[in-house]
């Protein structure tokens, strides 16, 4: 956690980038929406920690999607890229 508090707070650039996904919420939802008009043709692979969201990825990509696997990853959390990583050295 210190090192993404680190690096939000080593410039106003990095904090203000951080809030622009939380920004760009209205014009995301209103593109899914578009997007769903569409199913997926391909296979889907979701993936989610399970500590958090776990098959809840899956579940939203079944609403357009029609081969969907779900991978939940046991003892990782929000962030899979940062946790994934040590979790897999463990193994």
């Amino acid at each position: 956690m210190k090192y993404y508090v680190d690096g939000l707070a080593s410039s106003p650039e990095a904090l203000h980038g951080s809030f622009q996904l939380y920004r760009a919420f209205g014009a995301t939802s209103a593109q899914n929406a578009e997007r769903m008009s569409r199913r997926l043709p391909m296979p889907v692979l979701a993936m989610g920690g399970a500590e958090s969201v776990g098959a809840m990825a899956a579940d939203t990509m079944k609403l357009t999607a029609d081969d969907v696997q779900t991978l939940a990853i046991p003892d990782i959390g929000h962030c899979l890229p940062s946790r994934l990583r040590t979790s897999s050295s463990r193994r």
